[in-house]
């Protein structure tokens, strides 16, 4: 897959400080959401959004957040962010 052919990404809950030298070339809207309970997926995740350069968003929610108004939300910025690029 080329870098073009991705609109957005998004890690629910995941550790993309995992990806290594990878992170710093991804050209899409990125979405990070993660539990707001859980301060080291927090701090790891914040290290990972400060190695992009582009349009990162961390969302840390302090309850689950698999409702449909959050994911609507989480929609309404990617489709922003696509829509800005």
């Amino acid at each position: 897959m080329l870098p073009q052919d991705v609109g957005a990404v998004v890690s629910r809950g995941g550790r993309p400080d995992l990806a290594g030298e990878a992170l710093p070339k991804v050209q899409a809207p990125t979405l990070l959401i993660v539990g707001g309970n859980d301060d080291i997926v927090i701090e790891l995740n914040e290290q990972a959004r400060d190695k992009n350069a582009l349009r990162v968003k961390l969302e840390a929610f302090p309850v689950r957040c698999t409702s449909l108004k959050s994911q609507a939300r989480w929609r309404k910025w990617l489709s922003q962010q696509a829509i800005g690029s």
